[in-house]
């Protein structure tokens, strides 16, 4: 079983509690390095994402997109790698989550216009589709089951992957991956 993040940086001994509990990491460096090694667990796309992302922060580049990429993009990401991104970055992995899933919540919309306009190729082809119904039943179960995801969220005090296309989109390499290693 990989150890967490966590884990690995307290072996180290770079990574205490302070009088309050809240995590501190006395080691940035090397904290970095070992979060590097540790997106090796991860899949594909969620390691060439978070590499990026440390990138660009390592460029301080604009502090909205940071925020929007972190939210939108890293609290799609699975529980351990939101966990993981959030002991990095020195948040709560939970508010991640639910920082993300009012995100997605209110962009669902964006899914009843995918489908409609996914929905002219049956229609070029000759084939009766009701994408009216398909359009308003997939942006409102996103929307539906990020409000429960944010709920759930707030309830545990923990991470959870995203309820979307994009955080489907985003975990399944790593999806894959762990199931690859399942499997041997």
């Amino acid at each position: 079983m990989n150890k967490s993040l966590e884990e690995i940086l307290k072996e180290e001994k770079i990574l205490k509690k302070n009088n309050k509990g809240k995590n501190i990491i006395t080691n940035n460096e090397r904290a970095f390095e070992l979060y590097k090694n540790y997106l090796n667990n991860t899949g594909i796309v969620n390691r060439v994402l978070l590499k990026g992302h440390k990138f660009l922060k390592d460029k301080k580049f604009n502090k909205f997109a940071d925020k929007f990429i972190s939210i939108y993009i890293c609290g799609s990401m699975t529980q351990k790698d939101q966990e993981a991104f959030a002991l990095i970055y020195n948040e709560k992995a939970w508010k991640l989550t639910m920082k993300n899933a009012a995100l997605v919540t209110l962009m669902a919309p964006q899914y009843y216009g995918h489908v409609k306009l996914a929905s002219t190729i049956p229609y070029l082809l000759g084939l009766e589709v009701d994408a009216e119904s398909a359009s308003i039943g997939l942006a409102s179960s996103i929307a539906i089951a990020n409000l429960a995801r944010m709920g759930v969220s707030y309830k545990t005090k923990k991470a959870y992957a995203a309820i979307s296309l994009d955080g489907l989109f985003l975990n399944g390499t790593t999806y894959l991956k762990n199931f690859n290693k399942i499997l041997k």
